[in-house]
């Protein structure tokens, strides 16, 4: 029998909302066609994340309709029970072959009586977390798994090493599907109009950017300070996102007052956001030397940035380092040293696009496709008895 013929039922878990997560939507948009009988249960999703499953056949369930989540201590906690309660549901509902936990919050879950009896178990590791609580979560669902999926070998290895188990582990890295990708805009013009509506400055033509979470541990303090002393003044720097660690937007803004180079849009669902990525020159990949995660692993970031053909401006971490090394993709610095981002920043927006545009397509022919991955993962489950 076929991969295709497998009507293997599986019900992805994620606990936050779709847009969120965009690795979450290749897996399930390419398991839907290898031929797998999809549901994917989440808190929420924005419209345009739920019509780009729909189109791949995924049936989603909303825990909640709400547009946003909840921002008090009581309403996360409601939430929370919503959700937990939704799970159950929709295991009841789907009987699926596989439950499938999409990162380390969502096997919080798995502590819910009977959730994970009578079905292959997916860890699909996204990030690689030492908080106590979610580590041993995580680490619960990792040893009880057939599969366990991460997005970079450094973080797999990390993982197989603290755990362990008799998983089949499986590398695939957060590589957006190719539908998923609007055509890199050498023009730019809604790159230029985005930045024009925030009040930015109407002689920039060349961007840098960054989307994302404003959390501190992506270096953007250090980012923008060190934009404000590049020289060009056709360069602009959009910072794409929210502001998902407390007071820390309205710092970041005053970082920028004075300068109207730098702008701040907010958060797009995932694929929109990559409409303003589109027509930009270079993007920004900065993060803390903090944790093992920021220092050993390649985020899925780097990947959507090449998608659109931009330079990069890199932390000088091992898990970025060895790609860049080989591919030149932009210009690797010390994420703490002002001076240093400054200069990356001025080589990357030196050099044509054109430049950048034969390195990332390199750097992204040699990259394994997550239909390859995708397809070694239903084979092992279909061969894995429940």
């Amino acid at each position: 029998m076929s991969l295709g013929m497998i009507q293997m039922k599986i019900l992805m878990f994620f606990s936050g909302r779709v847009e969120h997560l965009p690795p979450l939507m290749t897996a399930a948009a390419t398991m839907a066609d290898l031929g797998a009988r999809v549901t994917v249960l989440a808190s929420g999703a924005a419209a345009p994340s739920a019509a780009y499953l729909a189109r791949h056949g995924v049936v989603l369930r909303l825990a909640t309709s709400e547009a946003a989540q909840p921002v008090t201590r009581p309403g996360r906690l409601w939430l929370r029970a919503r959700v937990g309660l939704e799970l159950l549901r929709a295991k009841a509902a789907c009987r699926p072959d596989c439950l499938w936990f999409h990162g380390p919050y969502a096997t919080e879950y798995a502590l819910l009586p009977g959730v994970c009896r009578g079905v292959r178990l997916v860890a699909h590791a996204h990030e690689h977390f030492t908080q106590p609580f979610l580590w041993q979560c995580q680490r619960r669902v990792v040893r009880r798994a057939q599969v366990v999926i991460c997005p970079e070998i450094n973080r797999l290895w990390m993982l197989k090493l603290a755990v362990g188990g008799a998983a089949r582990w499986v590398c695939i890295p957060n590589r957006p599907a190719a539908d998923l990708l609007p055509q890199p805009d050498e023009q730019g013009a809604a790159t230029r109009a985005a930045f024009a509506a925030a009040g930015g400055h109407p002689d920039c033509r060349k961007f840098l950017i960054y989307q994302g979470a404003f959390m501190k541990d992506r270096g953007l303090a250090a980012a923008i300070t060190a934009f404000r002393a590049v020289a060009d003044p056709q360069a602009g720097f959009i910072l794409m996102g929210d502001g998902l660690a407390g007071n820390h937007q309205a710092e970041l803004k005053a970082l920028a007052v004075g300068d109207s180079r730098v702008v701040f849009l907010p958060r797009r669902p995932f694929p929109l956001h990559l409409q303003v990525t589109a027509g930009c020159h270079a993007g920004v990949l900065l993060y803390a030397p903090d944790s093992l995660n920021n220092v050993y692993c390649a985020p899925n970031k780097l990947y959507e940035y090449a998608a659109m053909e931009l330079g990069l401006v890199l932390p000088d971490f091992p898990g970025v380092a060895a790609i860049n090394q080989e591919y030149d993709l932009g210009r690797l610095c010390d994420p703490l040293n002002v001076p240093a981002i400054t200069r990356a920043m001025t080589d990357v927006l030196a050099l044509p696009r054109a430049d950048w545009r034969t390195r990332t397509r390199r750097f992204l022919a040699n990259a394994p496709s997550p239909e390859a991955g995708y397809r070694d993962v239903l084979a092992a489950l279909a061969g894995t008895p429940g």
